[in-house]
């Protein structure tokens, strides 16, 4: 996306944008990425697998070239919300909230050993162990934005 466009900003595809009530500018020509292609898990017997809320686990299966439109491309942009760049901490509240977070998620999350392990990024997804990976330098709420 930054080859395409430098100083990109937040993208959605048009479908994304339209749901969350808001509209691409006439006349705007989107940006290509690989989209994730993606089907139910089904067991041996051709039965979906579903998660603990009784929705189908899904799993990707290929790639496909896609279309994005960044936040500058939409009418109303100055209506969208801006990036967190930082949070208050409140220690009291901390400990719960990302114990509530981890509890609540169906994807494990869990604080790395050393931050040199996410490679100067706050986490990222991991897809071999399909877990979330936490810098253990997070504290706060910053650790709970990422």
């Amino acid at each position: 996306l930054q080859k395409q466009k430098p100083d990109v900003g937040l993208v959605g595809s048009f479908g994304a944008w339209k749901n969350q009530g808001y509209h691409v500018k006439k006349g705007e020509h989107g940006l290509k990425i690989f989209m994730p292609c993606t089907r139910d898990k089904k067991d041996v017997n051709g039965n979906k697998i579903l998660d603990k809320n009784g929705k189908p686990k899904q799993e990707i299966y290929a790639f496909k070239l896609g279309t994005v439109f960044e936040t500058h491309q939409l009418v109303e942009y100055e209506n969208l919300p801006k990036p967190v760049a930082y949070l208050p901490d409140n220690p009291d509240d901390n400990r719960k909230l990302f114990f509530s977070i981890t509890k609540a998620s169906d994807v494990p999350i869990k604080v790395l050993e050393t931050a040199e392990m996410c490679s100067g990024a706050n986490g990222f997804y991991s897809p071999t162990t399909k877990e979330i990976c936490l810098s253990p330098d997070l504290k706060g709420y910053q650790r709970i934005k990422t």
